[in-house]
């Protein structure tokens, strides 16, 4: 009889399963038996195989430390590929090389790359609606100006030097390109999993990985509702290039950006959301890791909430800036390459709206 945990294998199924791990994978050995477990269980529950590096666990045996489950490129590209198959469609990779300051990454000798995936369903989808606005008797320029430019995802991949790996810059900045692109194309939510592009666990190793902490406790659709544009988006449709609407899709624009932190200040008024001393703490050091300097932070801050320091700001401030953030509550923690531009962008409008002008590029 099915049951919803017919899903995650029987209770023999996953013992077994790690350990056969613990015996046979070398980098399984000294693995604890909650630890191979842990591993099995991510494989049966996704239909990833622990065998060839679709998924595996990260330990340090010298200092007998263990990272968490890592879901590799190849386990990702599978349950991509899968989510396709289940819409009776395919999807196509193209890469391109462009320069780190268009994602204002200014690491010297940053290498990144987009990657831009198109799949059938989008594409026929696409199509259709060009010919049904053709056949009533609109102009076809006219019809692709309503319709706007063919759907593409795009994926934005970093790589620099100061990184400890096996695998080259190129490599390396192409499959996080890669990553991002299927990510936010399908549905591959791998749960408390961590995801990482290394294929070669003891290179996440001497990366010094650490455990992620749990996601942040609201998602995305609930810290920015999405209005009949971005749904589209979602689905598939997502313009990379002379878009007519600046709220179509991320990065949004300084001032999108204000206003949709307005609004979650709002709801965490409503509801009386509490903010720790920790969190401002956490809140500021983001901000830092991203703008690389406290005054811009404070500049930045003073436009959007109306504050300058994190440690007076109200608590439904920290709470909003933590939702437009989309960061875990960490130390350090590192914005999306689509935050980081916000960020960039909201900073430079600080700027204008004092009247001054950025003397450097943003």
């Amino acid at each position: 009889m099915s049951t919803a945990l017919s899903t995650f294998g029987g209770r023999d199924e996953v013992k077994e399963l790690g350990y056969r791990l613990q015996k046979m994978m070398p980098s399984a050995q000294s693995f604890t038996g909650d630890e191979a477990l842990a591993v099995a269980q991510i494989a049966y529950a996704h239909g990833l195989d622990p065998f060839n590096g679709e998924v595996w666990g990260i330990k340090d045996a010298y200092k007998n430390k263990w990272y968490g489950v890592m879901v590799g490129i190849k386990g990702l590209r599978k349950c991509a590929r899968r989510a396709a198959a289940d819409d009776n469609s395919s999807y196509w990779l193209s890469f391109i090389l462009t320069e780190a300051s268009k994602y204002n990454y200014q690491e010297d000798g940053a290498v990144v790359y987009e990657c831009e995936l198109r799949d059938a369903a989008n594409m026929q989808a696409y199509g259709q609606a060009i010919h049904q606005l053709t056949t009533s008797g609109i102009p076809y320029k006219e019809a692709v100006e309503m319709v706007g430019s063919p759907p593409v995802v795009v994926g934005i991949g970093m790589a620099h030097p100061g990184e400890r790996s096996k695998m080259s810059l190129h490599q390396r900045a192409k499959k996080r390109a890669e990553a991002d692109a299927l990510k936010t194309r399908y549905d591959v939510d791998f749960g408390s999993a961590v995801f990482t592009v290394e294929d070669d666990a003891e290179a996440v190793i001497e990366a010094s990985a650490e455990i992620t902490p749990d996601a942040f406790d609201q998602s995305v659709d609930e810290a920015f509702p999405k209005d009949e544009a971005e749904i589209l988006v979602e689905l598939g449709f997502v313009e990379t290039k002379a878009v007519p609407h600046p709220d179509l899709a991320r990065p949004y624009s300084a001032e999108i950006v204000k206003q949709k932190v307005e609004q979650r200040i709002n709801h965490h008024l409503d509801n009386k959301t509490l903010a720790s001393a920790n969190d401002r703490k956490v809140l500021a050091s983001i901000l830092d890791t991203a703008l690389k300097d406290v005054t811009k932070r404070y500049e930045l801050c003073t436009w959007l909430v109306g504050q300058a320091s994190t440690q007076k700001m109200k608590q439904a401030d920290v709470n909003a800036l933590f939702d437009w953030l989309q960061t875990p509550k960490q130390f350090n923690a590192v914005p999306s390459a689509e935050v980081v531009k916000e960020i960039h962008a909201c900073h430079t409008a600080a700027l204008l709206a004092s009247g001054q002008q950025p003397l450097i590029k943003e």
